[in-house]
């Protein structure tokens, strides 16, 4: 996935979803790939592969 395209399905999802409000669960995957790019970022998480 380039990150031109995570970055435009990370705009979208922050534009339909509030803090401390469920998340759609079509939004389900999106929601999980953020947390695992944070999570890799603060090296808690290994890189990915490939």
């Amino acid at each position: 996935m380039s990150r031109w395209w995570r970055t435009r399905r990370w705009r979208a999802l922050h534009a339909v979803v509030e803090i401390d409000e469920p998340v759609p669960a079509e939004h389900f995957k999106a929601v999980a790939q953020v947390i695992g790019y944070v999570l890799r970022l603060q090296g808690k998480l290994p890189a990915r592969a490939g």
